[in-house]
């Protein structure tokens, strides 16, 4: 070679720094490329989606999940989809949180060099879509489908990933929520429960149908008889750490029994509360968020052998409408029956030992399961759940031993924000915006005090100057007679955890534009790892 050219090749070392930039550059490149266009990691900062999705503010408590943005890009968003969003309010970054960007005065007061907007990534369940014309009643969706109001029935995969167990038998040894009439008798043996219906008795399920929700956790508990002071202050006994869950609600305060589910006696409250982005309105006590009556519930059994004698497990819903689950023998039936009598055989068919028997009320249905597949549908009319309270209870004769018995809950849509009137909420808003302790919450109370108009006219379709004074806190899509209407190009978006979700309900819809993607897996931590229903 000549010795020119020997000179001018490279050092050894500039060829390994050079492939390495390269390398590193490709890598920027296709991660870029990866997160922006076709998959992003996403941490859940709070609880409004749980169980679906653990959420904390902290990187090592939270689940991490992955959302899909290509997909999203062709695939029309569509109902119950879980899904990640920008935050629709203008907001600036706070110290540990944010902050709006509008001061007391309704100014902006942010400055793309000194004060940029702060874009806040949120996750919760598409549940309006745009043109929807809808109402929220007893926890369910429904929409008019031109002929009347329909309620939205969840497809079989995202309801089944949405059933959120509350009573397990076996799950807390001891733990046994059954009072059995005259001559009937209730035994746990071991992992069994045997059910002794006698001559002619009844077993009545005691654990209140509520909308209550418990993460596996540590919380606060406080003997409460719902006696008053003089002053209207609850009376309470000293607060204790008690672990809870919800198929595991008994827990022993200072000698007595007690049951989590039962808050006409008891106060719990959740211990932390960096965890809940509507902590600021309503707390962390359970007691004021979780007391509305469920009527959506899906009873399923697994008898260990046929009954002695005819048993049936009852749905009862104050006498409207009941849906029963009857056993005679080696056969099995599932009807429902209304008020003047009038009985609808559901499903029926013959095995019974060792069968998984499974009927839910929900979606304004009755459903049946025989082994995980369903085996038979009924649309049932609806009603007023808070005032036709759900009971459920075993009834016959005979003995029946359950190798399985458990009870699930399905979402229910609180009534709050929106859904609720609204003006004692206003005059605490502009209290705040008035008196807060600091600026930020003199902000907050301003924003959140707009808020309350603003909604109402994007659900009525009128400008917020024409509504009428009593539309401006009226409670709206929360009946028949007061429906909500979705403008184009907008989504309303709840959380799962209803009590604890500071969502659309609060805020109000979502832009199009503001969806970033579909939400497709849990990945972190390892032992939660699963698909998002």
């Amino acid at each position: 070679m000549p010795e020119s050219h020997a000179a001018s090749a490279p050092e050894s070392w500039q060829v390994w720094l050079a492939r390495f930039c390269e390398n590193w550059i490709y890598a920027f490149l296709v991660a870029f490329a990866i997160k922006h266009f076709l998959l992003e990691p996403f941490r859940i900062p709070s609880a409004s989606m749980e169980p679906m999705m653990y959420g904390d503010p902290s990187i090592t408590r939270g689940d991490l999940v992955v959302v899909d943005k290509l997909w999203s890009r062709f695939r029309p968003y569509q109902r119950w989809d879980v899904t990640v969003f920008q935050f629709p309010l203008p907001e600036l970054e706070w110290p540990g949180d944010a902050r709006p960007a509008t001061n007391s005065d309704g100014e902006r007061i942010d400055h793309p060099l000194t004060a940029p907007l702060y874009g806040r990534n949120f996750v919760k369940r598409i549940v309006g879509l745009p043109g929807d014309r809808f109402f929220i009643h007893g926890g369910n969706l429904y929409l008019d489908q031109g002929a009347g109001f329909v309620c939205a029935h969840k497809p079989p995969e995202i309801q089944e990933a949405v059933w959120n167990a509350m009573y397990r038998h076996g799950d807390q040894p001891g733990y046994l929520p059954w009072a059995p009439g005259d001559g009937a008798a209730v035994a746990a043996d071991g992992d069994r429960l045997r059910l002794d219906l006698g001559s002619g008795g009844r077993i009545a399920f005691t654990q209140p149908l509520i909308n209550l929700y418990l993460k596996p956790n540590e919380f606060r508990v406080a003997s409460w008889d719902g006696l008053y002071n003089t002053e209207g202050r609850a009376i309470t006994g000293p607060a204790v750490k008690i672990p809870l869950a919800m198929t595991k609600p008994q827990f022993t305060y200072e000698g007595r029994t007690g049951n989590a589910w039962d808050l006409a006696h008891w106060n719990i409250a959740r211990l932390k509360s960096d965890d809940l982005d509507n902590w600021q309105l309503h707390g962390t006590e359970l007691n004021s968020l979780m007391g509305e009556h469920l009527a959506d519930v899906r009873l399923e059994i697994v008898p260990a052998a046929a009954p002695t004698g005819e048993a049936a497990l009852t749905m009862d819903f104050a006498g409207q409408q009941q849906a029963s689950l009857r056993l005679k023998g080696d056969a099995w039936s599932v009807a429902h029956v209304m008020a003047d009598g009038a009985t609808k055989i559901v499903a029926q068919g013959q095995g019974v030992a060792g069968r998984r028997l499974a009927m839910a009320h929900v979606d304004d249905r009755i459903v049946v399961q025989v082994d995980g597949v369903e085996a038979g549908a009924l649309d049932v009319p609806r009603f007023d759940n808070e005032r036709f309270i759900a009971t459920i209870a075993w009834t016959g004769q005979g003995r029946v031993d359950l190798a399985e018995c458990r009870f699930d809950r399905d979402l229910h849509w609180s009534r709050r924000g929106f859904l609720v009137e609204a003006s004692a909420e206003l005059r605490g808003q502009e209290n705040r915006q008035r008196n807060g302790a600091t600026v930020k919450d003199r902000d907050t109370g301003r924003r959140d005090g707009d808020l309350i108009p603003r909604i109402r006219s994007q659900l009525l379709g009128k400008k917020e100057d024409d509504l009428s004074t009593r539309e401006r806190t009226a409670a709206v899509a929360c009946d028949e007679q007061h429906p909500g209407t979705i403008p184009d190009n907008a989504y309303l978006l709840l959380g799962d955890n209803s009590p604890h979700s500071w969502d659309g309900r609060n805020w109000g819809l979502v832009p199009a534009i503001n969806l970033r993607g579909r939400t497709v897996a849990r990945i972190f931590p390892p032992w939660r790892i699963s698909w998002v229903r």
